[in-house]
C-alpha cells in the first residue's frame, strides 16, 4: 500500500510541475520483495513463488508470440528473490527440454531453458544475475533428474506452441530425498510431485 501511495504521489508531482521526490522507487521496490529464504518451507514457497512467476511470463509470451518458449532470458524471467543480492537456491528451475521454433525478429536461445543455463548465461556475457546454489543443491544435474521424472511419470516436460511443463527440482533440508513441484499452461497451479518435508 505504501508503494501505490508512493507511485501515486509520483505521477501526481509529476503532473503538477518539476517537484523532486525524496524516495527512491528502487529502493521502494526492492524493500516490497519479501526477505530471502532461510528455512526449509522458505525455499519451498520461493521455489512455487519462482513457478508462478514464469508462469505468468509465460503467459504474456503466448498472448505476444502465439507461442511459448523455454528461452528463460527472452521470457525476463529470474528466480523468486532476485534482484535480492546474493540469492541462495534450493531448487533448479527448468524445462526438460528446449522449444523448437523460429520466432520471427525474436532472438531466441531455446538453450537457456533452467537455471542452470540462465546462470552460465549471464556469466558469459559478464553480468551479475544474483544468485547462486546452495551447496546441497549446487551439483544437481537438473536435466539428468528431469529426465528421470518426466519419463517415470510420461511427462512432456518442455514449451510447445501450445502448452508447457515447468519443473523446479531441490532439497531443502539436505537429505536424501528432493523435492520436486510443476506448473503447466491449464492452470498455473503449482503441483507436488515429491515433498521434501513429508517422511
Amino acid at each position: 500500500m505504501q508503494l501505490i501511495n508512493r507511485l501515486g504521489l509520483v505521477l501526481a508531482l509529476g503532473c503538477l510541475g518539476s517537484f523532486t521526490v525524496e524516495t527512491s522507487l528502487a529502493q521502494d521496490l526492492q524493500e516490497s520483495l519479501p526477505p530471502p529464504p532461510s528455512a526449509p518451507q522458505d525455499f519451498i514457497r520461493a521455489a512455487e513463488f519462482g513457478l508462478r512467476g514464469a508462469y505468468v511470463a509465460l503467459q504474456a509470451f503466448k498472448v505476444e508470440q502465439n507461442t511459448y518458449t523455454s528461452d528463460f532470458y527472452l521470457l525476463g524471467w529470474l528466480p523468486h528473490g532476485v534482484p535480492a543480492a546474493g540469492s541462495t537456491l534450493k531448487h533448479k528451475i527448468g524445462f526438460l527440454n528446449a522449444s523448437n521454433f523460429d520466432i520471427e525478429n525474436v532472438s531466441e536461445d531455446p538453450a537457456r531453458k533452467d537455471t542452470d543455463a540462465l546462470l552460465a548465461f549471464y556469466q558469459s556475457i559478464g553480468d551479475e544475475p544474483g544468485f547462486g546454489y546452495d551447496s546441497g543443491i549446487a551439483n544437481l544435474n537438473f536435466e539428468n533428474k528431469a529426465h528421470e521424472v518426466c519419463r517415470r511419470l510420461n511427462l512432456n516436460c518442455t514449451a510447445t506452441s501450445d502448452n508447457f511443463l515447468l519443473l523446479a527440482i531441490g532439497n531443502v533440508d539436505d537429505d536424501s530425498k528432493l523435492d520436486i513441484r510443476s506448473i503447466n499452461d491449464s492452470s498455473g497451479t503449482v503441483v507436488v510431485i515429491s515433498d521434501d518435508l513429508v517422511p
